[in-house]
């Protein structure tokens, strides 16, 4: 368990050195978009981004999260919302509402 912004740090930077440095930093200027669950594994990943973002002068990410509409999440999607707007102030959010076809 990462347990300090130290560890996270050493983590990334490990991270981009498996990756390959200069292949990794050729990607600085497009525009990267992340799915965004509320999850562990994609909260860590939009952390990545950030980190990215502050201290390579990567362009910050779109964050796209999805609601499939099969349960109420409401509560769900405002921690989403409000731990995405702590990091990215000028993140917006876009609800999708999928329309059900049925033939008559």
């Amino acid at each position: 368990m990462i347990s300090s912004e130290t560890e996270l740090r050493s983590l990334f930077e490990t991270l981009i050195e498996r990756i390959g440095r200069s292949s990794f930093l050729s990607l600085i200027d497009k525009q990267p978009i992340v799915a965004y669950s509320g999850g562990k594994d994609s909260s860590i990943c939009l952390a990545f981004f950030e980190y990215l973002h502050k201290q390579y002068g990567f362009l910050s990410p779109a964050i796209f999260h999805l609601n499939h509409g099969i349960r109420d999440n409401s509560l769900q999607e405002e921690k989403i919302l409000s731990f995405v707007h702590s990091r990215f102030p000028r993140f917006f959010f876009i609800k999708k509402k999928f329309l059900i076809w049925q033939n008559a």
